[in-house]
Order: C-alpha cells, then structure tokens, then sequence
C-alpha cells in the first residue's frame, strides 16, 4: 500500500473511533468512573468500526512502507509500570478457595529452573470459578501442545492466546457475571487462534479456528465437558471467537461483523454474545499493550514479519513499530478502554508513551541490530513416540514402514493430526531418510498445496501415481488453490473423489465414439455420482447395468445406482479395480434358463467388439 493510501486509512480509523470516545459505557447498570460525564447508556451492539473491533492486525493500516527489513534491539525504554507477578499457588488451591479473588495482572516473567512455573493466570482464574483443576490444567495442555512455532518469536502464538484470556477475565470483575458466563467467556478467549495447521509466524486465522474445534476429537471433548458443567454450548463459544475476525478491508470487516452478529443472535437468547464477543475483540486487540514496553516491543516485531510474510521485505519491523503509536491511540480512544481494570490502563499508559517516543522509522532503524538466527525447536513429541514405538516393537527391529505404521497409530491416540505440523516434526526426527525422499516427491508441489503433502503422499501411493500427478489431477478437475483451502479432512475426501473421477475419466476417453464406448462413459460418470435413495446405494464403488438380451445378443443397456429395477432382462453389477473393469450377475428379473456367467461373457464379447480392449475386463 503506498503511503499516502496508508495515512488515508489511519485518518478513517480516527474518525471512525474518535466520536465514540465520548460514549457514556454501562458496566452492571452504573457508568464507569472513568467514561465521560452524562446519563446516556451507550449499545455496544451498535457499529464500532472495523478498527474498533478488529485484532491487532489493524497496525497495518496505519504504517508508511520502508525499504529497511530487518529485526530490531530494543531501544533504551521509557520508565514503565511495572507489571505485577501472577500468583504461584496451584490451580488445586484455587479451585479449593472458590470466594478466592480472581487474577487481576498479566502473566508474571518466566519462572526460574528450580521453581516449578506457575500455572497461567486464566487457570487460575478458572480454579477460582469452580473449574477442577484437572480440567483447567487439560484445556491449558490442549492450547500448548497446538500453538507451533517459538513463542517468543512469533505474534499469533501460546503466549498471546493466554494473554487474551487473562485480560477477558480481568474485564469481567465487577460486571455482574455469573461464574458460568465468564467461563464460557474465558474458555472462548483461551481458544480464538487455536489452529496448529497454521504455519508459525502467519496471521490468524478465525474459520480455520472454528474448523478445528468441530473436527479435533479432544476439543470437541473438552468443549462438551465444560459445557455440561457449566451450561453452554459449542456454538456459543464459536460465536464469541468469531468477534475476533478480521480483514484490513472495510468491506470484507463489515461481512465478518454481520457473520459474527448472526452466530451470536442464534446462539444466545439474548444481546449478551453480542456486547461481550465484541469486549472479547477489543481484549484480543489490546492485551499485547497491557504489559512492558519491551514484551510489546517484541510481539510487534513479531506482527511485522505475519504481516509481510516469509517472502517479502516490506513492512519492515521499524515502519511497523512507528506506526504502533498511531493504533496505539485509536485504542485508547475506544470506549471500551474504560472497561479496563486501572492497573491495565497504567501499564497501557506507559506502552503508549515508550512507542509515542518514537514515531519514525528512522527512530527505530537507528537501534536495529539483525536478531540471532536460532534453530528449529526439537520436537516436544518425538520422545514419547519412541517410547510408544519401542513398547509394541519389543525388541523386534522395524523398517521404516513399519514404524511409520506405528506412528500413524500413535498420533491417532494423542489427538495429533496426521498432516499438521506436530506431526511432520516427529516424522522427521524418526524418519529422516524416509521423510528426505518425501520432501524430494513433493518439492514441485505449490506452496498452497503443501500444508497437505501428507495427504497427497497417501494418495499418490493408493492411486499408483507421484505427487505431481496428484496435483495435475487436481488441477484438470478444477482449481488447485480451492483444494488447499480445505481443512485436513475435507481435502482428503475432495482429493480423493477428483482422483477417482479423473482416473475413470481418463480409462474410458480412448474408447470409441460408438455404442460400446458410451456404455462404459456412462458406467465411468455414474461411479463418480455419490447419489440413491439408501445409505447402502450411496456408498457403494460400484454400479447397475440393467440390459436386455436377445439369445446371447445384447439389445439395450443402460447405467444407474438402484438395485431395484424390474424392467431390465438381466442386471448387472459393474466395478473397477486395479485398472480393470469387471462385471457380475446381480439378478435375473426373467430367466431365460441361462447363468449369470454365460450373460456375463456375451457383454464382454459386445464391449470387445465394439473397441473396448479385451486387457482392460477381467
């Protein structure tokens, strides 16, 4: 975006928040004592403005691009609030303590090697609710094990995603919740960018969020389990994730704004979704500016590089850190600033003052300094699925297959999806050789499409075809880039049925342009059409030919899925496999003192004679 397109899209975002700042915001029936005088209720419900409602994505729009890439050392700070530890008791205290008050500070720094860390201030918010540990500690463990990437060095991260929970629970002190509902609030905030297919480093991604939850087994568990202890439902939780979409057009944010509206109208029966699923994206916008200056100073590096992208060079960490300042005020201008405990407003306070210092690029391209290249994390699986493999193996020595068998086994039984990034990594330190001959099979893959290279592998093998093939099938039978925007499990069944199709659709395109040709075009299209009028006839491979004899002379043929036709002499049931077609007897609807056998050969002689090869019938 050129600048002045830039500086035009910061002046909308201050107009369209600046006015609000003046709205009166009704917290449990009383004004805040620091919203503006007047005796006016403010409807959250109404139009905030994308930028008022949209993640901290939003710092785009109000950046002038710069040719200087580069990671950047922090400058000396401005003196900064300083940020409270969070509390070192266990969850199990907590959820012993229930009249206990709830966290109100953001996470405290690392704790040192002899101290075990402390549990997240959202769990202990939760144990303080009446969550029992186990389950609070099960949805944390849940998060950690499907956020990839080096926390600290991305943006859309664990850390964040804590973060956002912590100040959601902050922001419903004194705001007369009932402790289901600020669970159901927490729970939704600990969950709004859980998507471990996402590469690291690469901005969120709200419906493949959603996506997850409804096809990961153990979120789907841990979603009905608070939802039965608690009263609230999956769709409830989706609702206020989808609050925290977002898109840099203003069109496109309008769209997401009225699919959130819609899911939270259905959802809850009454405005309570709507008002507090927009609370939960303003918390998402400004928990990164509720700690230190420095920790924000880090994770807008780490936005810069999801907003640029792994090949690009602009924005770089300095134009993206000069422009901080500028969304820094549209937030404190949002009336839901006033929402905020007074300790988070000071600790914003003093982020805004240390990135107002320095509104120029060239005020921060003074301090870069190239940050440290570092290594892949190891991978936190690898060790437990040796274990897992050496107790079936039992000594035995496994090839490479063999062992790839037992750890397609081992992800199914730690909720690991087969394709996502977890996944690769164990593969990879267990299977070296195997995965370098995988990744030389799959380098001519586009990038969309290799997020599912597993997938493809797989197919590849099933289809006795290469990756690249796979790819030219799916391009001949559409768009590549619709296929790579599946989930996982879509984009298996997709892949597979084009597959099929355009395996059938070529067997049968060299045969010729006569009756016996068309018979098998038809046969080849309605084994691609997964229709009828019982689940047993949908999911069936194969097909009906319903035919009429003369003696041993074929009269007429047709194709379909029903079993059941009466009309026909004899019915046939037509299938393919290993590259060959074959056809059995199903029924005589009028005998004629024939078997099935002799009606079989009389179709094959007609297919044979009328140009199909005799190699290609068994």
């Amino acid at each position: 975006m050129a600048p002045s397109s830039l500086l035009a899209a910061a002046l909308v975002c201050l107009s369209v928040v600046g006015p609000q700042a003046a709205a009166q915001v009704e917290v449990d029936g009383e004004a805040s004592a620091s919203s503006p005088a007047g005796a006016g209720r403010s409807s959250l419900s109404s139009g905030l403005g994308a930028s008022a409602l949209a993640p901290n994505l939003g710092i785009g729009a109000v950046l002038a691009p710069s040719a200087s890439p580069g990671a950047l050392a922090l400058p000396s700070a401005a003196a900064a609030a300083p940020a409270p530890s969070s509390p070192a008791h266990p969850v199990a205290a907590s959820a012993a303590a229930p009249s206990a008050a709830m966290p109100a500070v953001p996470p405290s720094a690392p704790a040192s090697v002899a101290t075990p860390p402390a549990a997240p201030d959202y769990v202990v918010a939760l144990g303080s609710l009446g969550v029992d540990a186990g389950l609070a500690r099960r949805l944390d463990d849940f998060l950690s094990a499907r956020h990839p990437g080096d926390p600290a060095r991305v943006y859309h991260g664990l850390a964040h995603s804590q973060e956002v929970a912590a100040l959601a629970t902050r922001l419903t002190h004194g705001a007369g919740l009932s402790p289901d509902r600020k669970i159901l609030l927490i729970v939704a905030a600990a969950l709004h960018d859980i998507d471990p297919e996402r590469t690291p480093g690469t901005p969120a991604r709200v419906p493949q969020t959603l996506a997850y939850l409804d096809s990961d087994s153990e979120a789907r568990n841990i979603l009905a389990e608070f939802g039965q202890r608690f009263g609230f439902t999956a769709a409830q939780v989706k609702a206020l994730i989808l609050a925290t979409d977002f898109s840099p057009d203003p069109a496109a944010m309008a769209s997401k704004q009225k699919v959130f509206e819609a899911a939270a109208a259905a959802a809850f029966p009454d405005d309570w979704g709507m008002v507090w699923g927009r609370r939960l994206a303003f918390a998402d916008q400004i928990a990164t500016y509720v700690a230190t200056p420095e920790q924000a100073r880090r994770r807008v590096q780490g936005l810069a590089a999801e907003i640029r992208g792994p090949n690009e060079t602009a924005p770089s960490d300095a134009d993206v850190l000069a422009g901080t300042g500028k969304f820094l005020h549209i937030l404190r201008d949002n009336p839901q600033f006033a929402l905020l405990p007074k300790a988070d407003q000071a600790r914003f306070q003093s982020v805004l003052a240390y990135f107002s210092a320095r509104p120029t690029p060239d005020l921060w391209q003074d301090a870069a300094a190239p940050a440290a290249a570092r290594a892949p994390p190891a991978s936190p699986d690898a060790a437990a699925a040796r274990r897992y493999i050496r107790s079936i193996a039992a000594g035995i020595s496994l090839d490479d297959r063999q062992t790839d068998a037992l750890l397609g086994d081992y992800f199914s039984e730690n909720g690991i999806p087969p394709g996502s990034a977890r996944a690769a990594a164990v593969r990879r330190d267990l299977l070296p050789s195997r995965v370098a001959a995988e990744d030389a099979a799959t380098s001519t893959l586009t990038p969309a499409l290799q997020r599912h290279r597993a997938a493809i592998l797989q197919l590849a093998a099933e289809y006795g075809t290469t990756p690249a093939g796979v790819q030219a099938a799916l391009a001949r039978r559409g768009e590549p880039a619709a296929y790579a925007a599946l989930s996982p499990a879509a984009f298996e069944r997709q892949a597979d049925l084009a597959l099929r199709r355009d395996a059938l659709a070529r067997a049968v395109a060299g045969y010729p342009q006569n009756s016996a040709g068309d018979l098998m075009r038809r046969i080849a299209d309605a084994m691609t059409v997964r229709a009828g009028k019982s689940v047993e006839e949908v999911a069936r491979d194969g097909v009906f030919v319903y035919a009429d004899f003369s003696g041993l002379s074929l009269t007429h043929a047709s194709v379909g899925r029903d079993p059941d036709v009466r009309s026909a002499q004899i019915v046939f049931y037509a299938t393919r496999h290993d590259g060959r077609w074959r056809f059995d007897g199903y029924r005589q609807n009028r005998p004629q003192g024939r078997g099935d056998a002799d009606y079989v050969a009389a179709l094959e002689r007609w297919l044979v004679a009328g140009g199909v090869p005799a190699r290609d019938l068994k």
